[in-house]
């Protein structure tokens, strides 16, 4: 399993480069650098262009908050699935 990371910048094109070029049949992507709307986007969009070219290909998207995770699951597909990464202690002091 390989895990990648993806902020805002170019964020759709790279994830769905790294997706479509790769052979591994499980991928956790961790999108919790971007917005709801952002991740809801990319999520099903490339989750669908992953499941076009290979059904067996399961992807993990690593959201950032129980928000972004409830807005997702009623559109997610059989090849997806979501979780909510974990902050550390220090950045959840900062967010406060």
């Amino acid at each position: 399993m390989s895990i990648f990371q993806f902020k805002s910048n170019n964020f759709a094109q790279k994830i769905e480069k790294v997706i479509l070029s790769s052979k591994e049949d499980l991928l956790k992507i961790d999108i919790t650098g971007l917005n709801l709307i952002e991740a809801l986007h990319v999520a099903i969009e490339l989750s669908t262009r992953s499941f076009l070219q290979n059904p067996a290909k399961k992807i993990v998207w690593q959201v950032r908050d129980y928000e972004t995770k409830r807005a997702i699951m009623p559109l997610s597909l059989c090849n997806m699935e979501l979780e909510i990464k974990m902050a550390r202690q220090e950045e959840r002091i900062c967010a406060l």
